[in-house]
Formats: C-alpha cells, structure tokens, sequence
C-alpha cells in the first residue's frame, strides 16, 4: 500500500481487507487503474508469489477487517 500512497494518484483507490482465517486477504482495486499498480515493485512481487502459492480454496469475503487503503 505504501506505493500506491506514494504514487499520489487521484484516480486510484485500492483497499486490503484481512478475512476471519486470519491469513486470508483480498484486495480490490479498478481495472483503469491496473495499468498504473502492474509496474509497481510490490505488485510484481505479490503476482509471482501469488501463482506459486497453490491457492488453499477461493477466498469468501466473510466480515472483512481493513488493513489499509489508499
């Protein structure tokens, strides 16, 4: 999150939300805005562990705690 704060963009929104397993998390953002987050660090970090995970199940967005937002 913090690059997306850093990135000061007025036309992003992005938001992380920690799912009661307490391990589980979805994020949401638009898909204008994909263009922008894609080349960012972070998200090229998340994308390549995120497909070498091996996925338990598909999350379920079930009373949600946010963790950040930006």
């Amino acid at each position: 999150m913090e690059e997306v704060k850093q990135l000061n963009h007025l036309g992003i929104k992005c938001g992380c939300w920690l799912l009661a397993d307490g391990k589980t998390f979805m994020h949401f953002d638009h898909e204008a805005a994909h263009d922008v987050l894609l080349p960012q660090a972070s998200f090229k970090k998340f994308d390549e562990q995120f497909w070498v995970s091996g996925l338990e199940s598909e999350p379920v967005m079930v009373n949600p705690t946010l963790v950040a937002f930006a």
